[in-house]
């Protein structure tokens, strides 16, 4: 198993049991493709986008944002 590997597999195995099904949903989004729909496609576009312009919000920041403890 390579390193990258080996990092994927430490972040899966910390994922809460009530995310898998979104975190099984975007990884196929991003690794397959085949299974995003064309909107789904577009806001990841979009995302990469202004994440490129720098325009994104840290966790730190959604959290205060909704009041996440």
């Amino acid at each position: 198993m390579s390193v990258k590997q080996k990092e994927l597999y430490d972040l899966v195995s910390k994922i809460e049991e009530y995310k898998v099904p979104k975190a099984i949903k975007m990884l196929q989004i991003f690794v397959i493709g085949d299974f995003a729909t064309e909107e789904e496609l577009e806001a990841i576009r979009i995302g990469e986008e202004q994440i490129a312009n720098g325009e994104f919000y840290t966790q730190a920041e959604i959290e205060e944002m909704f009041n996440i403890e």
